[in-house]
């Protein structure tokens, strides 16, 4: 078996990166109407405040603070079906597969829910898929063919990154339209508080082992979910 060709493959995707920033140049951006700039803190001060009057905002923002606690866990997935499982890395390329298959279908299957249902429903599908990834991985690890289906975990995987469409398309739906820099960048900084814990996840799996932090982070998630009953629809609304 010949060995990887790794310098292809990181060759090959630079070179489409690389094309696709050059033909972005091309791109004619619509000017806005001029307006004064306000300082940061000023900025950051108000995006703030939309969090105090706004009672559904409020309660989007805990619902994706709980939703993006699962993220820090991905890099470990692969370790524990390793050491659970006993997977080699001559595995792992199903592993991909399943997860960039997924994440093709999974943004056309998504697109369409949320284009009949409303975005907050499929948000809900989301979490719940998230919710289930650890719980599963906790599961297959306990079966004596586990290492079979683990592919699975990696496939559910794939449809997480059309929840920042999601979470984006939500935002701006419930957000007034002359305060869409404001709701984006609050939810942008709960998106992002999660990832900051990556070390403490990772020293949490050292001194608790994988299990407990999985299905710690998996009852997070779900909590999470059942929140998501309590968001407004605002195509309702705006239909009504």
């Amino acid at each position: 078996m010949s060995p990887p060709r790794y310098a292809v493959l990181f060759g090959a995707t630079a070179l489409f990166f690389g094309i696709a920033a050059a033909v972005s140049f091309g791109f004619r951006e619509l000017p806005s109407q001029p307006e004064g700039t306000a300082p940061f803190f000023r900025f950051l001060g108000d995006a703030l405040l939309s969090l105090r009057y706004d009672r559904n905002f409020r309660r989007f923002a805990v619902v994706i603070l709980l939703f993006y606690s699962i993220w820090p866990l991905f890099p470990h997935y692969t370790v524990f079906g390793t050491r659970t499982l006993g997977l080699v890395p001559s595995g792992f390329v199903t592993l991909i597969i399943a997860q960039n298959a997924s994440n093709a279908i999974g943004a056309g299957i998504m697109g369409n829910i949320a284009d009949r249902s409303g975005n907050r429903f499929v948000l809900r599908i989301l979490i719940l898929i998230s919710a289930c990834m650890p719980l599963l991985a906790v599961g297959i690890s306990r079966m004596p063919t586990g290492a079979q289906f683990y592919w699975i975990i990696f496939a559910l995987m794939g449809f997480t990154p059309v929840s920042a469409r999601i979470v984006t398309n939500y935002t701006l739906e419930i957000a007034p339209q002359e305060k869409h820099p404001q709701y984006l960048g609050v939810m942008s900084l709960f998106q992002a508080i999660p990832l900051f814990v990556s070390p403490l996840i990772g020293a949490l799996i050292e001194g608790f082992a994988f299990e407990p932090v999985f299905i710690g982070c998996g009852v997070l998630v779900l909590v999470g979910f059942l929140l998501t009953f309590r968001l407004a629809e605002p195509r309702f609304s705006q239909s009504a």
